[in-house]
């Protein structure tokens, strides 16, 4: 009887180990895939970018800006488990209206992240447990300057225009994602 238990327990730590150790290495990331954009444009708790006419592809910071931004919500499936309650990876839209409507005063207090695409870009999110997929010419990432985990307020806008850009953003439901803002904040903090 001893034998059998002691196998048993055997077979249950090495399952265990195997486990976390699956769950401490193994990453997933929210895929939230576009094309290049082809103007990126910084705000520091400001209403003035950064840089005036924004960092395309020729500028330093704009592949680490890209890069910093995918790779805030790239997290172990332990770190997914303790921060998010759940495994799943999805980008929701905030259809309840929990998060503020678009203002320019973000920009004073958040760090903004405003990209303009060369094309139309799609993106399929979940609404209320159901898919859809929006449509947009620009993204503005609003970004707390916390530097952990943390919620992220993606706003589009549906035109390119630069004059009815704000005005797209007011009327859209934004898009929320939960990750590390630790790398994006410092950086831009650098800039």
């Amino acid at each position: 009887m001893k034998k059998i238990f002691i196998a048993v327990s055997s077979f249950f730590m090495v399952a265990v180990i195997t486990m976390l150790i699956v769950l401490g290495n193994v990453r997933k990331n929210i895929v939230f895939e576009y094309d290049r954009p082809s103007v990126i444009r910084v705000y520091n708790k400001s209403t003035n970018p950064i840089k005036n006419e924004g960092y395309t592809k020729n500028d330093e910071p704009f592949g680490l800006i890209v890069e910093k931004l995918k790779e805030m919500t790239n997290m172990t499936l332990m770190q997914r488990l303790n921060n998010l309650k759940t495994l799943k990876a999805n980008v929701n839209v905030d259809s309840a209206g929990t998060y503020n409507s678009w203002q320019s005063e973000m920009k004073k207090d958040n760090i903004v992240i405003e990209m303009d695409f060369p094309e139309e870009q799609d993106l399929v999110v979940y609404d209320g447990g159901n898919t859809r997929v929006i449509s947009y010419w620009c993204l503005a990432y609003v970004i707390t300057t916390y530097e952990n985990f943390d919620e992220i307020v993606i706003y589009y806008s549906t035109t390119n225009s630069s004059t009815a850009r704000e005005e797209s953003y007011a009327k859209c439901d934004p898009i929320v994602i939960k990750g590390y803002t630790e790398d994006i904040v410092r950086y831009v903090n650098t800039i």
